[in-house]
């Protein structure tokens, strides 16, 4: 049974723009850190990948370098098998693109606009932790390369073997019904409630939003926190009479000065924040506050945008591109619905 169902996986082909096959290559941005050199997976996931994959491991027993996915998907049973390698190599995963840094080609840097979909994800979840953002994970239902129905057995068969994968990846199958609910031509990317939900981002959580008094009136938080539940960021949201709109804060724990914080000197010419698919640049000009508390740092910024026109919408917020602080005075979340969003603004504070 193994034998035929590895057969049909191999069948099996997501709905995929045509991209080169998947290549593995090592890049890096010249620094000496943890973190400062990452393995690309870039292209489509083809038969032939988890061969190519185990030749770029060759002896080595563990990847310590993280794998960061590019990809629009591909072979199911090959992105399973990839998955199971990863997991065998203790491999970290995550989702982004890699490019040239400006005027040093034989460096580079992480930049927005990396996506895993389809096949990818299952592939994805093979790291020992994995970290992905709202948007950035697509699925959708599976299909032969002909288009032809599969036998009810076999399907039941298939999966059958998905969700083993899934349960051995630490992964909720509730994982393969949102994804079989999505027709094969469309894509669900997912969001970081789903992210959070079915058990796929490890390397933070973000807690329920949550109402609080606070600077004369409400105020929306809600948490990143790291894997041991201690706090990484306190992000909130409220609408400020003084700014004239809605103003996003993050204090950010256990930042230094010097740690990819803003610099008003030189400016902060990638600050944004992506409010689903618009991405609304930033400068020090929305900055109303940046600064130390004790060993913590905090910045609020006033956001220049109608936010009942991105309600329940992906919110990503960055001050830097930089592939070693791009997630410092960071936040992610979704923005409030309708509803909330007419609570805050009822209680606008100072």
């Amino acid at each position: 049974m193994k034998t035929l169902v590895r057969a049909i996986f191999l069948t099996l082909v997501a709905a995929t723009a045509h991209a080169e096959p998947m290549s593995f290559a090592l890049r890096g941005n010249g620094g000496n850190c943890n973190g400062c050199e990452w393995i690309a997976a870039t292209g489509e996931i083809t038969a032939d990948t988890p061969q190519a994959l185990r030749e770029y491991i060759g002896d080595r027993d563990r990847l310590f370098a993280e794998v960061m996915f590019d990809s629009p998907g591909g072979n199911l049973g090959a992105a399973i098998e990839v998955g199971r390698i990863l997991r065998a190599a203790q491999a970290r995963t995550s989702v982004g693109r890699s490019a040239p840094m400006e005027g040093l080609p034989q460096w580079h840097e992480r930049r927005d606009g990396g996506r895993c979909a389809s096949a990818c994800v299952f592939a994805l979840l093979g790291g020992s932790t994995r970290w992905a953002e709202g948007g950035e994970l697509g699925v959708h239902q599976f299909y032969t390369p002909t288009g032809s129905n599969i036998p009810t057995a076999a399907t039941q068969q298939i999966m059958g073997q998905i969700v083993l994968y899934l349960i051995e990846m630490g992964i909720s199958p509730e994982f393969l019904t949102l994804a079989s609910k999505i027709p094969g031509d469309r894509m669900h990317y997912l969001t970081e409630a789903e992210l959070d939900r079915l058990g796929i981002a490890t390397s933070s959580s973000l807690s329920p939003l949550r109402l609080e008094v606070g600077d004369g009136g409400l105020v929306a938080r809600w948490d990143a926190l790291d894997d041991d539940g201690s706090l990484s960021r306190a992000q909130s949201l409220r609408c400020s009479r003084a700014q004239g709109g809605w103003l996003l804060s993050v204090l950010h724990t256990g930042v230094g000065a010097s740690n990819g914080v803003p610099d008003r000197t030189i400016g902060a010419p990638d600050m944004h924040i992506a409010l689903g698919d618009r991405v609304v640049p930033l400068s020090f000009d929305n900055v109303a506050v940046l600064g130390p508390t004790g060993t913590d740092y905090t910045i609020s910024v006033h956001l220049p945008v109608d936010l009942y026109r991105h309600a329940g919408q992906n919110l990503r917020f960055v001050t830097n591109e930089m592939r070693n602080f791009f997630m410092v005075l960071s936040a992610t979340g979704t923005v409030p619905d309708a509803a909330t969003l007419d609570v805050l603004t009822r209680a606008c504070g100072d």
